[in-house]
This record gives structure tokens, sequence and C-alpha cells, in this order.
């Protein structure tokens, strides 16, 4: 389901809550995506099936993201699937950037440090081993 979009201010929402403790889940503006993971192949898709291993990696060597996502598996994991929201994160404001910066990031080959990055955030384990 996807977010509906306030219809008034966050300060008028607050003010309702009349000093009363509360938690806001702020909405993450990237796009849902699969990763699968069997051995050592990756692959990439949206909830409608659209391949997108081309910009995130089918290999450790390549792609945007899983060179530097591999290694947080452990070594006893062979096969995953994850459900999630890749994300643009900035290293240089330390925020998330607007998904329309997504595709951007994901095709930059520069690989410098301070150069925007595709992110997962991992919601769900939908399968194991």
């Amino acid at each position: 389901m996807l977010c509906k979009r306030p219809t008034k201010k966050i300060e008028d929402s607050v003010k309702e809550m009349q000093g009363r403790a509360f938690i806001i889940e702020e909405k993450l503006d990237g796009e849902r995506i699969q990763l699968h993971k069997r051995g050592n192949e990756y692959f990439y898709c949206s909830r409608k099936g659209k391949d997108y291993t081309y910009l995130y990696g089918k290999h450790v060597g390549t792609g945007s993201l899983t060179p530097y996502i591999d290694a947080a598996f452990d070594e006893r994991v062979d096969e995953i699937i994850l459900d999630g929201e890749m994300l643009v994160w900035d290293p240089v404001s330390e925020r998330n950037l607007p998904f329309g910066t997504l595709k951007t990031a994901a095709l930059d080959r520069s690989k410098k440090e301070y150069n925007p990055r595709p992110c997962f955030k991992v919601f769900d384990l939908l399968y194991l081993n």
C-alpha cells in the first residue's frame, strides 16, 4: 500500500498531541526492491519484477551495490531473499536524497567516497537457505 500525503502541516499534528509522547515513522523516498542472492550471484527486482541487476550488480565485482554488501552476509547464507527499499545515501550531508537521484547514483561508476550511493534498507527476510 502506498503512503498518503499529509493534508495538514506536521506542526498542527504535534500541537494536537497536547504534549503527549508519540512516534512518527518517516516515509522513505526510494524504490521497493527485492534482493535475491544464490551463492555468489545476485538479482535485484522491483515489486512488479523489473530487473535492476544491471544497476546494482550480479557478482561481487559488478554494480553499484553488490561489491559493498557481499561481505555483510554470513558464510552460512547460501540463498536469501530480502525485501526492502533502495535509497540514495549522501555521505556528505549524512542523509537520504530524493528518489529522483537513485538511477544517477546507481549508474555512477566513479566510486568516490563522497559521492551519493545506493543504500538498501531491509524490511523483511522472505527466504533463507
